[in-house]
């Protein structure tokens, strides 16, 4: 069943029940019939049929091959290599090993540089012909038979032998979704990564920068590979990737705009739903109203523009955190998108990388950088809204907006500070009926979201930036591992946990927009230092105590 799962999830158009009667005709070598249905893929799988039954066009309407039903009246006997050639052909000329090789590439490299379908991804053509035109390109400026063979003569005729590839006729290369692995040794075991990277590219392959491909330096992540540290017999030597260099995905400038345009409308939409709230506020502008007074629209502008305007702060300190990095390691990344989302007024953003950065400490630092800045900014934001809270007096606080209790409750760490600032003890405010409303200052609400959003952006499920800082950390396999833990953990909330709502849309949200794991640095091979890894773990402890609902278990 496992693989025929595989098997179906490469869009070949063929139900599990037909995949799996062509399997058993390998499988058992015994005959079979098979299912056919009446659709226009099954019709050509129909004629593959009548092509083994050798019935000609003249013939089918005496032999009659295939009842009302769909399935066949006769048997079909394919035995030995027949049958595996005809399965081959059946799966577009590949066997069934080389599919399950190719889904565990697919599962550890993202669709752009595969040049797989998105099929759940937000960031798709949303029209059929437009995906397989994207595919197609894709398709072009994939690495070639060609340049595997530059470059393996690049390498063999290296002076220095910096990495001396194995033959062909021992595995020294293979072919996989979106380019090639090339295997082999380094001269200098002492050599790191970066070192090697830096030689290839100034030295071995300097003649050859032009070409519209790159080789990273990683981990071997194939099925063999995982096999043989599965069964105890040690890890295998890091390999050569030889993919394209331009990783971005093509996406519509009308897709992004209308993204953000969303988002922006849930923020204004969050604005005015935290005033209204407020019966005060309804009740100033109904007074101004009555008398044709529309100075109102001005002075209500003015209070949504400080709430607002602190949010729109705390998610431009986001990218410029990032966007420190990016000029420091020269990265080349895509336009800032605002994602919708519900409950909370955005989902933050997406920066996409279109090139591979030069190691996974970069990687690190570009993800960790914009939750980092974006939190900073939100506890200022959140600390001064309280304190400016506690201090106001009744005058001030009269047109406030309001935050309802149940969404304080959505975070331990942000309900707990609340408490503890302008209540003096644990409870206070957070153990009131959830139907309640707190008046707070409006940089409180801001921070307080901040600080949300930019810890939904650490939870470590594909190229998030804490998928990033998780790839960086555990490798390609540890972080497949991670986001599944993770993934389970979210799905498991909405048994377990009372106020998932956020958590649970967090789950659904980035498994339509960021479920692949991010593109390949150059090079994978050298670690994180500890003091990375320390602040990555405490981001993670920091964002879980933040998404960490109120009353749990209670």
């Amino acid at each position: 069943p496992s693989i025929v799962s595989q098997l179906y999830q490469q869009q070949y158009q063929l139900t599990p029940a037909k995949l799996q009667d062509t399997l058993q005709e390998i499988q058992t070598q015994r005959n079979n019939v098979m299912r056919v249905s009446q659709s226009e893929a099954a019709q050509a799988m129909k004629q593959k049929v009548e092509q083994k039954l050798n019935i000609s066009p003249s013939q089918q309407q005496q032999q009659q091959p295939f009842n009302d039903n769909g399935k066949t009246n006769q048997k079909i006997v394919l035995e030995g290599d027949e049958a595996e050639e005809f399965v081959r052909e059946l799966l577009n000329g590949k066997s069934v090993d080389q599919l399950q090789r190719d889904n565990v590439v697919k599962q550890q490299l993202p669709r752009q540089v595969t040049g797989g379908r998105r099929e759940s991804g937000f960031f798709s053509n949303f029209a059929a012909d437009k995906e397989e035109e994207s595919m197609a390109e894709q398709q072009k400026s994939m690495p070639t038979a060609q340049d595997l063979e530059m470059v393996m003569k690049a390498l063999q005729n290296d002076p220095q032998k910096t990495f001396i590839p194995r033959t062909t006729t021992t595995g020294g290369t293979e072919d996989i979704p979106g380019g090639y692995i090339i295997r082999g040794s380094l001269k200098n075991k002492d050599m790191t990564g970066q070192e090697l990277i830096d030689t290839l590219d100034s030295k071995v392959l300097s003649s050859l920068q032009d070409k519209n491909f790159q080789l990273c330096y990683v981990n071997d992540f194939t099925r063999d590979a995982i096999e043989a540290e599965v069964e105890g017999l040690g890890d295998s030597d890091p390999i050569l990737l030889l993919v394209k260099k331009d990783l971005s995905i093509a996406t519509s400038p009308l897709i992004r705009n209308t993204s953000t345009s969303i988002a922006l409308i849930s923020l204004l939409l969050f604005g005015i739903g935290c005033f209204a709230g407020n019966d005060n506020i309804a009740s100033h502008l109904n007074d101004l109203n009555a008398v044709g007074d529309t100075s109102g629209v001005g002075w209500f502008n003015g209070k949504l523009s400080e709430l607002i305007g602190p949010l729109l702060v705390i998610t431009g300190m986001h990218e410029v955190g990032h966007y420190l990095i990016v000029a420091k390691d020269k990265m080349k990344v895509s336009p800032p998108t605002l994602l919708p989302f519900y409950v909370l007024p955005y989902l933050g953003t997406n920066t996409q990388l279109k090139e591979s950065p030069k190691n996974t400490n970069s990687l690190f630092d570009f993800a960790v950088c914009g939750p980092f800045a974006g939190i900073v900014t939100s506890l200022i934001f959140l600390g001064v809204g309280l304190q400016t809270t506690l201090l106001a007096d009744p005058t001030a606080m009269e047109y406030y907006p309001t935050l309802s209790v149940d969404l304080i409750n959505y975070s331990a760490l942000g309900g707990y500070v609340m408490d503890m600032v302008l209540g003096g003890s644990e409870g206070i405010i957070t153990s009131q009926d959830i139907s309640n409303v707190v008046k707070v200052h409006p940089y409180a609400i801001a921070g307080y979201i901040g600080l949300m959003v930019n810890c939904l952006d650490l939870l470590p499920l594909g190229s998030t930036d804490g998928g990033r800082m998780s790839q960086s950390i555990f490798g390609r396999g540890g972080h497949l591992i991670v986001g599944g833990a993770m993934w389970t953990a979210l799905l498991a909330s909405t048994i377990f946990v009372p106020h998932h709502d956020v958590l649970v849309g967090a789950w659904v949200m980035n498994n339509v927009l960021q479920n692949d794991c991010e593109i390949p640095a150059r090079n994978e091979v050298d670690g994180l230092n500890v003091w990375r890894a320390f602040l990555g773990f405490s981001m993670w402890i920091l964002a879980f105590l933040t998404l960490y609902p109120i009353g749990t278990f209670d």
